[in-house]
């Protein structure tokens, strides 16, 4: 990720989400959004990150302020129920899509 800066990335788009976890030797793309001093967005609806590592990682940025919400809306939003995104019978189950979800986390 590092490198990936020096050549000119400037923004991460949501850290934590279906990604690998901070470890003490290897930070990955989590540590390094949130040493860095690019702007962050996070999102922010209590299934994607919990609201305990938002709070963290808003407070341990190395640049204050550089943190954004990011919505994760999907077409079901104030719309249809089912739909077909990549895969056929993605449908609302307890006002999420389970389907879709746990694809992106693997």
């Amino acid at each position: 990720m590092n490198a990936a800066l020096c050549a000119g990335a400037t923004c991460f788009p949501h850290p934590f989400s279906a990604m690998s976890p901070i470890q003490g030797c290897e930070p990955g793309v989590v540590g390094a959004a949130i040493d860095s001093a690019a702007p962050t967005g996070i999102i922010c609806d209590g299934i994607h990150v919990a609201d305990e590592m938002i709070a963290l990682a808003t407070r341990a940025r190395a640049v204050p302020d550089r943190m954004f919400l990011v919505l994760d809306a999907k077409p079901t939003l104030g719309g249809l129920e089912q739909f077909e995104l990549y895969s056929p019978g993605s449908s609302l189950r307890e006002g999420r899509l389970p389907e879709l979800w746990a694809n992106a986390a693997s």
